[in-house]
C-alpha cells in the first residue's frame, strides 16, 4: 500500500469516527499513544463478540422450540360473543 493510499484510508477513518454514533471509535481516532487505541480496539472486538454470541443464543433458544399456528375458518357456524349470539343469514 502506497504512503497516498494510506493517508486516505486514515482521513476516511477519522471522519467516519468523528461521526460515528460509537464512542470507542471515536477514542481510537483520537488517542495519541498506541496504547489507548489497543486498549478501545480490544473493547470493540470484545463487545462485538459478546453480542454476536448473545444473539446467536437467543436464536437458538427460539429454533429449540416448534411452535405450529392452526387456523379455521368455520364461517357456517354462528358467532358467540358472551351470552350473545349473533346468526349471519
Amino acid at each position: 500500500m502506497t504512503n497516498e493510499k494510506a493517508s486516505s484510508v486514515a482521513a476516511i477513518w477519522t471522519e467516519f469516527a468523528a461521526k460515528g454514533s460509537l464512542p470507542g471509535m471515536a477514542h481510537v481516532s483520537t488517542a495519541r499513544c498506541i496504547a489507548v487505541r489497543i486498549f478501545w480496539i480490544c473493547i470493540g472486538v470484545i463487545v462485538t463478540f459478546g453480542a454476536a454470541y448473545h444473539l446467536y443464543t437467543i436464536i437458538w433458544m427460539y429454533m429449540q422450540y416448534n411452535y405450529y399456528t392452526s387456523i379455521s375458518n368455520d364461517f357456517d357456524q354462528p358467532l358467540e360473543v358472551g351470552a350473545i349470539m349473533f346468526i349471519y343469514i
